[in-house]
């Protein structure tokens, strides 16, 4: 074997391990959602810090409390990707309706869609099989 043919072996090996030992990118493309999930982001356009990403039934109640330091008061931009409601809640507990998202509803902009009150102000959500009263 030549000495070009041993360092391009070489080279290959190493480019190889360097794929697996360098860090990657993410698991998910930014804006992703997969189905029967709600997902909430930093920014608007599902970019920024995905904070919420929620299988619906994981809890037995389908609500959350979006913790301190993971999303509470950060929330931008949201996707609903399952069949029920989503009712997004101003204060931790579900209290204060900020809006409310049909089954596979999206919204890129909270702060365009439903006003700058309603933009990093939420702190719960809840999920619904119907359509809540307080939507």
């Amino acid at each position: 074997m030549n000495t070009n043919s041993k360092k391009f072996r070489l080279a290959v090996l190493l480019a190889g391990m360097g794929a697996v030992l360098l860090p990657g990118v993410p698991a998910y493309a930014a804006g992703d959602c997969a189905d029967n999930r709600v997902c909430m982001w930093e920014d608007s356009g599902y970019s920024g810090d995905r904070w919420v990403n929620y299988a619906d039934g994981s809890l037995s109640n389908n609500r959350m409390d979006i913790d301190g330091w993971n999303g509470d008061n950060e929330i931008s931009s949201v996707k609903n990707e399952t069949g029920k409601w989503v009712v997004v809640w101003e204060n931790d507990d579900w209290t204060n309706r900020l809006f409310c998202l049909g089954p596979e509803a999206d919204v890129s902009d909270i702060s365009a869609t439903f006003g700058w009150g309603a933009n990093d102000d939420a702190e719960s959500f809840s999920l619904h099989s119907s359509k809540p009263s307080v939507c």
